[in-house]
């Protein structure tokens, strides 16, 4: 529910409630059984602190994020096998934010092996 709620809160004189529902809503992920939750609270996460990524401080959050739900992936992609049967399994915005920032960086060997573990996955 908290995940919801932060996304309310995307506009740019807004987004520092954001946050703080972040913070909150990650210290009680540490409780969360189902793996979909937590893939979906890191995807917000992604996507708000994308938004400042012209901060440093945000940027190194959006990637630390992107890094999070990666870690996540095999299982998410297991749990979204079991929920989602007749459906493919949806983009991951972890690796596709994550190896956008590297290309943006010019860290582009590490950029394509992330696009390979993608793949593999």
């Amino acid at each position: 529910m908290l995940t919801n709620l932060a996304g309310g809160f995307e506009k740019d004189e807004d987004r520092h409630i954001a946050y703080r529902i972040l913070e909150k809503a990650e210290e009680l992920l540490k409780n969360e059984a189902n793996v979909l939750h937590v893939h979906f609270f890191y995807n917000e996460k992604i996507i708000l602190y994308y938004k400042d990524s012209d901060k440093p401080q945000y940027l190194e959050k959006a990637i630390e994020a992107c890094r999070q739900q990666i870690a996540l992936a095999p299982k998410a992609a297991a749990a979204f096998k079991v929920e989602y049967k007749e459906f493919p399994l949806p983009a991951h915005r972890g690796y596709e934010q994550l190896a956008s920032i590297l290309e943006s960086q010019k860290k582009y060997n590490e950029a394509i092996e992330l696009c390979e573990q993608a793949e593999k996955q």
